[in-house]
């Protein structure tokens, strides 16, 4: 099963996230609450050097890159997908723009989160507020990314999603697994196994 709609929307809700951040709140360097915390586990067979991750995908993945312009810089979005049945994988990247205000990761996450709730039948069931521990591999032991996790439902129920958001001064990153709910939990194993091996490479 294919799941274009899904990832026209992650696109869409990027490029409108590149556009909303809100006026600093904090010093850049100040610490975020950190949520439930995921150390990147498993095997990974598949790295982006481009877009700085490396993940385990059950069939190689389809990727492209697309440019983009806002008022604080230029951008990329790389979107990534890995069709399985029952299940699907997406990652979308989207870098950060240069004179995008980074302080507030929280904003940031906040409005990616909106995109799986703003079109007709979508809702979240479930939310957790996660962090990335370790998440680069030439910073291992300093480095915590700020992320949430989601539980999705779409189209009124019949498509099941579940969605971890990070949000790095970098870029931010959409690790997502989504499928026809009837099936979608007969593949937790899998979900978890390729959930949890995402991890960052810059």
């Amino acid at each position: 099963m294919k799941f274009r709609f899904l990832v026209v929307s992650l696109i869409v809700a990027s490029r409108v996230v590149a556009g909303c951040a809100n006026d600093a709140t904090r010093d850049a360097n100040a610490k975020v609450p950190s949520g439930t915390a995921v150390t990147a586990r498993g095997e990974t067979n598949f790295a982006s050097e481009y877009a700085g991750f490396s993940i385990y995908f059950p069939t190689k993945p389809s990727e492209k890159r697309t440019p983009g312009q806002s008022q604080w810089g230029r951008y990329d979005t790389y979107v990534f997908q890995s069709e399985t049945k029952p299940v699907s994988y997406i990652v979308v990247v989207r870098t950060n723009p240069p004179l995008l205000d980074k302080s507030n990761a929280q904003s940031l996450i906040d409005g990616l989160e909106k995109s799986f709730t703003s079109s007709p039948g979508s809702r979240v069931q479930k939310r957790r507020d996660i962090s990335l521990n370790g998440a680069a591999s030439n910073n291992a032991e300093t480095e915590i990314v700020p992320g949430r996790e989601i539980v999705a439902e779409m189209r009124n129920g019949a498509i099941a999603a579940r969605v971890r958001i990070f949000s790095s001064p970098r870029a931010s990153y959409q690790i997502v697994a989504v499928g026809n709910k009837k099936e979608f939990a007969g593949q937790n194993a899998q979900i978890e196994k390729v959930l949890n091996s995402f991890r960052l490479t810059t």
